[in-house]
């Protein structure tokens, strides 16, 4: 089974693959210069696509712990 690919950074790509099977969302770049994950219970945060800091994976796993456990947000009106 191959994955999608998401970072450049093997750990980081299994990481945000793994959250995506958990029911996150991956927002494409857009105008930002990173793409965002999105939680199911509607926050937001963006994920480097090329990491440059050892601590990436950590800090990446420790955001979207501290997103998932976050009450669910309103959905905006358009």
């Amino acid at each position: 089974m191959t994955t999608k690919h998401y970072s450049n950074d093997k750990d980081v790509n299994a990481a945000v693959a793994n959250l995506v099977r958990g029911g996150w969302t991956v927002q494409a770049k857009g105008r930002s210069k990173h793409p965002k994950l999105i939680a199911p219970n509607g926050y937001r945060m963006a994920f480097p696509l090329t990491p440059s800091d050892w601590r990436a994976l950590r800090n990446l796993r420790r955001d979207a712990d501290r997103l998932a456990a976050l009450p669910a947000v309103a959905a905006k009106r358009l």
